[in-house]
């Protein structure tokens, strides 16, 4: 229903309150509220810089249509899956679904995080993502 939405949205092309919608899915509330100069500065660039809106439109539609769970199981490198505990786009039980039906892998969950965990919590992400490949260097 999301990616419905914001594709809905998208196709209105008021490109503010396409960008209000994305923070909203994106950060936790908490963070919006605690670290909201740089929510503001973040929306700012994007209303500056946006993508075309096609192509904004044409990503939600594959997210929309594309289903690989049927070949998760064929995955045989090592996998890290990580999700923010407070994730509305890609809500944490659909990664561990993911992490159910690829052999050996690993799923983090990163506390206090939405959406994009490398920004929220970087030093956690990082920790994690260094951890899981000084484990797999080769």
């Amino acid at each position: 229903r999301q990616f419905e939405l914001g594709r809905r949205i998208l196709e209105i092309g008021d490109l503010p309150l396409i960008v209000a919608h994305s923070t909203l899915l994106v950060f936790p509330h908490r963070i919006i509220n605690e670290r909201e100069a740089e929510i503001k500065q973040r929306e700012e660039l994007r209303l500056a810089t946006p993508p075309p809106l096609e192509t904004v439109i044409q990503q939600y539609t594959a997210d929309l249509n594309h289903d690989a769970a049927d070949r998760l199981h064929l995955i045989r490198c090592p996998t890290l899956i990580t999700v923010g505990a407070e994730d509305q786009v890609t809500l944490p039980e659909y990664a561990r679904a993911v992490q159910r039906k690829i052999p050996g892998s690993r799923l983090v969950v990163l506390e206090g995080a939405g959406h994009l965990t490398n920004l929220q919590v970087p030093e956690e992400f990082n920790r994690q993502m260094l951890e899981f490949l000084s484990q797999h260097s080769m």
